[in-house]
C-alpha cells in the first residue's frame, strides 16, 4: 500500500507533509501539490490511502477517490469542528478527520502520527516549538512564519529545516522580524497613497484598487486602520470587492449594520458582515466609484 500526501501548496502545509513522509515508519509515501493530484483513473488510488493536508479537492471531483483504502483530512482551517470537510464523508465509507480550530496544522500532524506510531511521541526539533505554537511570544511565532513564506518551500528546504539548531532558528525569527518591519512599511505607504472614501450602499468607507491575490488583505489593513475598510479587483466582466469590518467597530452601530446586511442581501454577498465578498457588473455605477 501507499500514501499520497496531497497539500495545498503553503509553507506549513509543506512542512507538514514531510513530516508525514519521514515519520511514517511502514509505508511508502507520495507527496504532491494538490492541484497536480492525478483526477482522471479510480484505479490509480486503488488499494492506497490519500491524505489531504489543509484542503481537498471539490466534492464533485472525488469519486475518482472511491477505491482508496482510506481518505485523511489533516489541518486547521475548519468552522465548528469538522463542518467544513464533512462533505468528504458523503464520498467515501472510510473517512479520518485530524483537525481543530485551537491547533495548527503541524500540531495536528504530529497527533496523528503518534496515534499510528508511538515512538514519534519523543520527535521533537526547535523548528516544531515555533510551527506548533508552543512559544509564548504569538509575535515570535509569527516572524518565523513570515520567513518561511518569504519563498516556496520544497521537500529538500523542510528537510534541511528540521535539522536546523537553537541557532539558526533564531537566525530565522530575526529575519522574520525584519520582513515584517519592512513589509508593513511598503502597506503604510501604499495606503497612504492609493487609498479614498468611497460610498458603497449609504457606507462611507476608505478603499484601495489592488489585484485577485492581496485584495482581502488590503481590505483587512485598512479595518485595522479605521475599522472598516475595502479594496477591491477588476476583471473584464466585474469589479470585486473585499469588506472588512472590525467587532469593535460594530458595537453600539445598529444602522452599520443594518446597511452591512443589506450589502449582503442585495449584491448576493458571501460571508459575513465582518468578511464581506462581493461583485458589481462592469457597466454599473457600483464598479465606477
Amino acid at each position: 500500500m501507499l500514501q499520497f500526501i496531497a497539500h495545498t501548496g503553503r509553507s506549513t502545509r509543506i512542512v507538514a507533509a514531510v513530516l508525514i513522509q519521514l515519520l511514517s515508519e511502514d509505508i511508502t509515501s507520495i507527496i504532491v501539490d494538490l492541484d497536480s493530484l492525478p483526477m482522471n483513473d479510480p484505479s490509480y488510488y486503488e488499494g492506497h490511502r490519500v491524505i489531504f493536508v489543509g484542503g481537498h479537492p471539490p466534492i464533485r471531483k472525488m469519486d475518482v477517490f472511491n477505491k482508496a483504502v482510506q481518505l485523511v483530512y489533516i489541518g486547521n482551517d475548519t468552522h465548528k469542528g469538522e463542518g467544513k470537510v464533512n462533505p468528504l464523508f458523503k464520498v467515501h465509507s472510510n473517512v479520518r478527520i485530524i483537525a481543530t480550530e485551537a491547533a495548527t496544522a503541524i500540531s495536528c500532524v504530529l497527533d496523528y502520527l503518534k496515534e499510528l506510531y508511538p515512538s514519534c511521541a519523543s520527535y521533537n526539533r526547535p523548528i516544531l516549538e515555533y510551527l506548533c505554537h508552543r512559544v509564548p511570544d504569538i509575535k515570535s511565532i509569527h516572524y518565523v512564519a513570515l520567513a518561511l513564506a518569504a519563498h516556496k518551500l520544497t521537500e529538500l528546504d523542510v528537510h534541511l529545516l528540521l535539522d536546523y539548531n537553537d541557532v539558526q532558528v533564531e537566525q530565522l525569527r530575526v529575519a522574520g522580524r525584519y520582513l515584517d518591519i519592512r513589509h508593513n512599511d511598503l502597506i503604510t505607504r501604499f495606503l497612504e497613497k492609493e487609498t479614498r472614501m468611497l460610498n458603497i450602499n449609504g457606507i462611507e468607507l476608505y478603499c484601495c484598487g489592488s489585484n485577485s491575490v492581496h485584495t482581502s488583505y488590503m481590505a483587512t489593513e485598512l479595518s485595522k486602520l479605521h475599522g472598516i475598510g475595502a479594496a477591491y479587483y477588476d476583471t473584464a466582466e466585474f469589479r470585486h470587492y473585499e469588506l472588512r469590518t472590525t467587532k469593535e467597530h460594530l458595537v453600539d452601530k445598529p444602522e452599520l449594520k443594518k446597511c452591512l446586511y443589506n450589502i449582503k442581501d442585495t449584491l448576493g454577498g458571501i460571508g459575513s458582515i465582518y468578511s464581506l465578498r462581493f461583485r458589481a457588473k462592469r457597466n454599473t455605477p457600483l464598479a465606477s466609484l
